[in-house]
């Protein structure tokens, strides 16, 4: 999406067909509870639009190792508590 790009009415079908080039196909072949980072708000939500999963920023994720001390979480299960079974409904 590029930033605000793909949230433009006139773009947002550009937009999603160039993530039906790699990323989306990809991120559909990996299994649901693979970990799925990235820092951008676009590409996030362009991940929930194009395939109903939910990535991850590398904030969160270095919050869910960081809590991994504490209470014994790792960052993966983290993920799939929080992430995976989450179901997702884009409008």
């Amino acid at each position: 999406m590029a930033g605000s790009f793909g949230f433009e009415k006139d773009h947002h079908e550009v937009a999603m067909k160039a993530g039906e080039t790699v990323l989306l196909p990809a991120i559909r072949e990996e299994e649901k509870d693979t970990l799925i980072l990235t820092n951008g708000f676009s590409c996030r939500e362009q991940i929930v639009q194009g395939t109903e999963r939910k990535a991850v920023h590398l904030a969160e994720l270095m919050h869910a190792a960081i809590r991994r001390d504490s209470n014994e979480i790792s960052p993966e299960e983290y993920y799939r508590h929080n992430y995976v079974n989450e179901t997702l409904k884009v409008i």
